[in-house]
């Protein structure tokens, strides 16, 4: 008999998560690769070159003060664009 004598009864087996992987739409990524950073985790890692990260913002700083902050979020939005695009 499991678990009496000398043998401890085995650990309950974790429950099998059957939900289906977030699709991208609700903000998931469709990567296989279980080491993959995802995007919701990119603002959790260390700045790993903090005077570039700097340079970037007073560049969207004098944008946002000249042409205003429609200017400057499009200006984003077209970097992401280009960003994401194959090399």
């Amino acid at each position: 008999m499991v678990g009496i004598g000398f043998y401890p009864s085995p650990p309950p087996c974790p429950a099998k998560d059957t939900r289906a992987p977030p699709s991208t739409e609700e903000g998931g990524d469709m990567t296989t690769d279980p080491n993959a950073i995802q995007p919701s985790e990119l603002d959790q890692l260390p700045d790993r070159d903090p005077e570039e990260t700097a340079e970037w913002q007073a560049s969207l700083d004098a944008v946002t003060k000249a042409a205003g902050p429609h200017r400057a979020a499009y200006l984003m939005r077209r970097t992401l664009e280009r960003a994401e695009e194959p090399a």
